[in-house]
């Protein structure tokens, strides 16, 4: 009887170490909630990425991303401000499970996976409406440092798949610079175009105003011109009146004078026929 009960109990023991066991795994095997909302749909569990169209490794569990630089693999919780104009929302990704150390194999992977290159049909889970996505969806992991990430974490705006049409790269639109200043205005990305018609309307208004100043000073100067000139004239005319005035008074003295000359030369010669 009692080797019974310890053959019992030992048996239950085992069960419980199999279940426990057996709940371990699948809560290992169950990693959604830490992958990034850019990451591919259809994996409830994955330990690393592989992105071959830029050669990069994301390590899911760590969150670290391994680059390769100057020669050797590095590894970092941001990629070079380099990697920014890239939309990892669009590019493809590789899972890659059970592989220690991943990138040692990477001439492997580059042969293998190149025809993933620019290959922009793969699904991320920001798009996908599963409530097992839920927590991820909104696990916005940037891949550049926060001043360079571009706007909005880089999500894409519509939650349309079929509507992303950015093809692995970002605009320089939805880049957001490194200074707080500049972010705002691109974040006002919605008021600049009536901004820049108000600009556009500015410099406009200031050529007209200045094409009428134009005008007007040369307006101001023709009538001027033409003051000066009939000024002149009048002058001139003025002139020529007084001169012929001065010539007419000049032409009756000499005739007052050649009458006042003849009267006394009569007198003279009847003088003399007198004392003759």
């Amino acid at each position: 009887m009692k080797k019974l009960m310890l053959i019992l109990g030992l048996g239950l023991m085992f069960g419980m170490v199999n279940i426990n066991n057996a709940e371990a795994q699948i809560h290992a095997s169950v990693n959604i909630n830490v992958q990034p909302a850019w990451g591919p749909s259809g994996y409830d569990y994955a330990e690393f990425y592989y992105i071959p169209e830029i050669n990069v490794y994301y390590d899911i569990v760590h969150q670290l991303f391994y680059y390769y630089q100057r020669g050797r693999w590095i590894s970092a919780l941001f990629l070079p401000v380099m990697y920014s104009h890239y939309d990892f929302y669009s590019l493809y990704k590789v899972v890659l499970n059970g592989v220690h150390y991943p990138w040692k194999y990477n001439n492997r992977h580059r042969i293998t996976y190149k025809r993933y290159c620019y290959n922009y049909a793969q699904v991320p889970i920001f798009y996908m409406r599963e409530p097992r996505y839920h927590h991820a969806r909104n696990n916005f992991h940037g891949w550049v440092e926060p001043r360079y990430m571009p706007r909005d974490n880089g999500r894409p705006h519509s939650h349309d798949f079929s509507k992303n049409t950015r093809n692995g790269r970002i605009g320089s639109d939805y880049r957001s610079p490194a200074n707080n200043n500049k972010r705002e205005a691109v974040n006002d990305r919605s008021k600049t175009p009536a901004r820049n018609s108000a600009t556009v309307n500015g410099r406009s208004t200031g050529n007209d105003s200045r094409r009428n100043l134009t005008d007007n000073s040369r307006s101001s100067s023709d009538t001027r011109s033409r003051n000066v000139s009939a000024g002149n004239r009048s002058k001139n005319s003025d002139n020529s009146r007084s001169s012929s005035v001065r010539s007419a008074t000049r032409s009756s003295e000499k005739k007052s004078s050649g009458s006042d000359t003849s009267k006394t030369s009569d007198r003279s010669e009847s003088s003399r026929s007198a004392k003759k």
